[in-house]
């Protein structure tokens, strides 16, 4: 296949992927506040980790030409992989979308929602607390290093707790019109990614809480105005903005991280920060060295072909379900179980591509890696499939608990939800925090609920629980 065909395969997969991702989004917002935007948030997370994909579009690029960064030798593909695991993932999306329409299909009919409950807030601002602490484990639990059984999955479910907090407190202050609200919640999550960034020195969390945050906004606006016209100039213009600022992140991250991972000071690390970002420029499509960048970390298009590629190699590969039943334990603490498996390595990358990465990185494979190499792509398209329904169902049961005005209900529906827009998480490792989400968070209400509080304010006071 010459550059020049498979440039133009690439630009007819991209743009399938692109009209997917936008037809998702736009189930979401079709029926204002009836979506919490989980779904489409997921897929523009998927596509952000494998932007590489779409600099294959442009004509006469090549990661294999004579002045391309040496580092994309490393990865042992050719055009032509690359175009079979762009058409994978751009099949994965198509069918989650299929299923985020199975799913929505009954919730489409509807034209109405029902009327947005006004919080009782004792109730409220208890149920708030308690999320709020769930959040500040997300912060420290990373931070200090601090390791007891379970502690990895809990600062998970931590994490995800603080975009609960920050949705739940932009729905209220747009219920009740209450600009200070706006303001500290709107604040809040500009803030997030920053936070990100200065404290771990990864720009990709951020990008992913940023987007969740964003596309609740979106779909749980009361204003229904998002035509897929409108929806697929806006997927352009942010893809092509955040394209140009990975550019630039990733010229300056070891400037960044140095800073950052030696300890300096928060002030010095928002100084250099502020110096990075006043070199941004517009992103060049001609400039080959830029799309380089872009390849060297949202690669992973070039991973699942050389996966297939891998696979048909040695096909003695193939799992058959090991490594999803695996989920089954997800449950189970580590003093219980020394060997369960641990985030922050390539091992399932490295198996199913015969790749080696250096001990000081960390690539994750990803649920389309990881259900090719148990049932192909029959398995891809089934999982995907299953994977919309189950994130519709989470994004829907959420929001019908939000608009009744029950909070850790959203809570507990939503951050289940987010536990599973994870693109480079293996199976056992969402399915670990999804379970162990939705523990915490049903412990919380259940607890809450027989401490025989709830008579004091009569039956009202559940509102928020």
């Amino acid at each position: 296949m010459s550059d020049l065909s498979s440039s133009t395969l690439m630009l007819a997969i991209c743009l399938v992927w692109l009209v997917t991702i936008v037809y998702v989004a736009r189930l979401c917002v079709r029926v204002p506040g009836q979506s919490a935007g989980l779904p489409a948030a997921f897929c523009f997370a998927t596509t952000f980790l494998y932007l590489g994909a779409f600099t294959f579009a442009v004509p006469g690029y090549s990661h294999e030409r004579l002045d391309a960064h040496f580092y994309l030798a490393g990865f042992g593909v050719g055009h032509e992989s690359i175009v079979r695991g762009a058409a994978l993932t751009c099949a994965a999306l198509i069918s989650f979308a299929i299923g985020v329409r199975f799913m929505m299909g009954q919730a489409l009919l509807n034209t109405t929602v029902s009327p947005r409950y006004v919080f009782s807030e004792p109730p409220f601002r208890l149920a708030m607390m308690i999320l709020f602490g769930l959040a500040l484990l997300g912060v420290l639990i990373p931070i200090s290093g601090i390791r007891f059984p379970l502690s990895q999955a809990i600062g998970s479910v931590g994490h995800n707790a603080i975009l609960a907090l920050i949705c739940v407190g932009i729905y209220k202050a747009r219920v009740n019109q209450s600009v200070i609200g706006k303001i500290l919640f709107y604040t809040s999550a500009i803030i997030l990614p920053i936070y990100y960034l200065l404290v771990f020195g990864f720009v990709s969390h951020g990008f992913i809480a940023s987007i969740i945050i964003l596309m609740f906004i979106v779909a749980s606006s009361s204003r229904q105005q998002w035509t897929y016209s409108r929806l697929f100039l806006a997927t352009i213009i942010i893809g092509y903005i955040l394209a140009s600022l990975c550019v630039l992140y990733f010229t300056s991250r070891d400037e960044l991280r140095s800073v950052i991972w030696g300890g300096q000071s928060y002030g010095l690390r928002v100084t250099t920060l502020f110096d990075v970002l006043r070199d941004v420029e517009p992103l060049n499509p001609a400039d080959f060295v830029s799309l380089d960048r872009i390849n060297m970390r949202l690669s992973q298009t070039a991973f699942v072909g050389r996966t297939i590629d891998w696979h048909a190699q040695y096909p003695e590969l193939r799992q058959y379900g090991a490594t999803l039943f695996l989920f089954v334990f997800a449950w189970v603490p580590r003093f219980l179980w020394p060997g369960k498996p641990s985030m922050g390595t390539s091992t399932v990358l490295e198996e199913n591509t015969g790749l080696t990465f250096s001990s000081g990185t960390t690539f994750g494979a990803g649920p389309i890696i990881e259900l090719y190499s148990n049932f192909g792509t029959s398995g891809v398209l089934v999982g995907f499939f299953l994977f919309g329904l189950i994130l519709a169902k989470m994004d829907l049961m959420a929001m019908s608990y939000l608009r009744a005005g029950f909070v850790l209900g959203f809570a507990k529906f939503f951050v289940v939800g987010v536990a599973l827009i994870a693109p480079l998480t293996d199976f056992f490792f969402f399915a670990n925090s999804m379970v162990i989400a939705w523990i915490v968070i049903t412990l919380l209400q259940a607890s809450i609920f027989n401490n025989g509080r709830t008579r004091l304010f009569g039956s009202s006071y559940n509102r928020s629980f």
